[in-house]
């Protein structure tokens, strides 16, 4: 019993600690695509996101703005950096990926 209700609480303080992290990402503003999102469904093979994301890079390089041409190409080579620690196929869940450039916080406040 007594197993049942540290269990609980770990799953609560998991819940607690995500919710945090999903409110503190809601602050984050970007000028126009700098802030780059990938949803990875738990069925996609890691392989097949790693070659999209390639594609979006390259595509990135038609960006007129170097300031966000950079911004893009840096977030998604971040994103593939990242995409190194998965095996074959993403967590049971899937997951998600966020990268980019943010605006300072004084200006994230609207």
């Amino acid at each position: 019993m007594a197993s049942d209700t540290s269990g609980d609480e770990f799953e609560d303080r998991q819940k607690y600690e995500f919710q945090k992290v999903i409110e503190e990402l809601k602050e984050y503003r970007g000028s126009g695509t700098q802030l780059v999102t990938i949803y990875i469904p738990e069925d996609k093979q890691i392989s097949d996101v790693v070659a999209h994301v390639t594609q979006e890079h390259s595509e990135a390089s038609n960006i007129k703005s170097k300031q966000t041409r950079t911004n893009v190409q840096d977030a998604l080579k971040s994103i593939k950096d990242r995409l190194r620690y998965f095996d074959t196929y993403p967590p049971e869940n899937g997951v998600v990926l966020f990268s980019g450039a943010s605006t300072p916080a004084a200006a994230r406040r609207i």
